[in-house]
């Protein structure tokens, strides 16, 4: 996932959006584990992922099978 860190403010509206340019990769879908989400990522079309308003603290998000950390999210 690219960028690797996102940085946002407490209390924002966060709305991630996520496209998947690659075929090679187990990331065919997103998972936010602490916000109990999984949204699946066709090929080449915009995904949007609602977070909503989020506390203080980092959120992480990676691919479906969750073997891989893609990034996270730094909430100031």
């Amino acid at each position: 996932f690219v960028p690797s860190k996102i940085d946002v403010q407490v209390g924002e509206n966060i709305v991630l959006n996520i496209t998947r340019k690659t075929d090679s990769t187990c990331a065919k879908a997103v998972t936010v584990p602490s916000l109990n989400l999984k949204k699946d990522l066709p090929l080449n079309k915009m995904v949007s992922l609602k977070l909503g308003k989020l506390e203080k603290g980092e959120i992480k998000f990676g691919c479906g099978m969750g073997m891989m950390v893609g990034a996270v999210i730094l909430v100031q």
